[in-house]
């Protein structure tokens, strides 16, 4: 696996994110200086919200914001995006259809004192 972490921090990192969403969500090929993306076949970075209707409709990525990150009690969900390798995409979707999970940090086991 060759993996690349998309972020909403700091500033160049954002854009990076929010242009693949903006790309993907409104189905269009990237752009030639987001071309690396698609060389990675895992993609780690903050869920978007909204279905990809709500993208279409913005006229173009500026219109996303970190306020399209999904947040669930209050830290930003992550998730992974498998692409590239037909094989590991075709096992990854028989093996996640209908199941969606979100993880977070699990928070540090308080000690006895």
């Amino acid at each position: 696996m060759d993996p690349y972490v998309l972020a909403l921090e700091p500033e160049n990192k954002f854009e990076e994110w929010r242009r693949t969403i903006y790309y993907c969500r409104t189905k269009q090929q990237l752009p030639r200086d987001l071309s690396f993306v698609n060389r990675h076949n895992l993609l780690i970075g903050p869920m978007a919200t909204c279905i990809g209707a709500e993208y279409g409709a913005m006229r173009d990525s500026d219109e996303v914001t970190r306020d399209h990150a999904l947040v669930v009690d209050g830290q930003v969900a992550i998730q992974h995006v498998f692409s590239g390798d037909d094989d590991i995409q075709a096992m990854f979707d028989d093996a996640c259809r209908g199941h969606v999970t979100v993880h977070f940090n699990p928070p540090k086991p308080r000690r006895n004192s």
